[in-house]
């Protein structure tokens, strides 16, 4: 019992939503050959990677507020190389 407890306060009180968090856009490249978007973010540090197949999403922008919403899948690490800032 006292374990689903502990769960349930780390739940409510340790995890910040995305929307508080700091969202930084490192790099971006585009593969014209494969029509695929790499986005490679760091949001509170760790590192996280959005691939857009077909490069659907017109700015960067437009994919940086679908994140801070929580609309998009990311993915650990990055996996296409970019230098960072």
């Amino acid at each position: 019992m006292k374990y689903i407890i502990v769960l349930c306060s780390l739940i409510f009180f340790g995890l910040k939503p995305i929307q508080e968090q700091e969202i930084e856009l490192v790099c971006f490249k585009k593969q014209h050959a494969n029509q695929v978007c790499h986005y490679n973010f760091k949001i509170e540090g760790e590192k996280f990677h959005f691939r857009d197949v077909g490069c659907k999403y017109k700015s960067q922008q437009e994919v940086i507020k679908k994140v801070k919403k929580g609309d998009l899948g990311l993915s650990r690490n990055w996996k296409i190389s970019c230098p960072e800032l």
